[in-house]
């Protein structure tokens, strides 16, 4: 999000609302291959675009995958850049959909709106370049 806004003339941001540690289950633990009850780190951020909000996101990312997520993403904003130079990972969208939906209360409230105010959902996996090459 952060190089796609600067290379179209944004100023993008993010904050973190928090980052917990989690059981991984049903289509999450599916997608990450993941056994279910696995540790994940499950991020929450909201993103702005030149000052207002343009997104809110949780983000799972397996435990293990730096191990010290919370401390990483209060230093560096882009978490791209943390699975690169933390991890040694080349992030590629694997996965991808987008649709408009009626936000449930927890996105809503992350997006500072009415939940029956449509918006745009867009559900993405990256994987490491290296993953297809295996």
């Amino acid at each position: 999000m952060h190089q796609t806004s600067r290379e179209a003339g944004g100023e993008p941001r993010t904050v973190v609302r928090d980052v917990t540690t989690v059981p991984v289950t049903g289509a999450i633990a599916e997608r990450l291959e993941r056994a279910e009850g696995s540790a994940v780190h499950l991020l929450t951020r909201q993103s702005y675009i030149d000052g207002p909000l343009s997104g809110w996101s949780p983000e799972w990312i397996p435990a293990d995958m730096p191990p010290e997520l919370d401390a990483a993403v209060h230093a560096v904003e882009s978490l791209d850049s943390i699975l690169r130079q933390m991890c040694g990972v080349t992030p590629v969208r694997a996965w991808c959909r987008v649709s408009s939906v009626l936000p449930d209360r927890r996105a809503a409230e992350g997006l500072e709106t009415a939940h029956n105010r449509p918006g745009w959902l867009v559900e993405s996996l990256s994987r490491d370049a290296a993953y297809d090459a295996r």
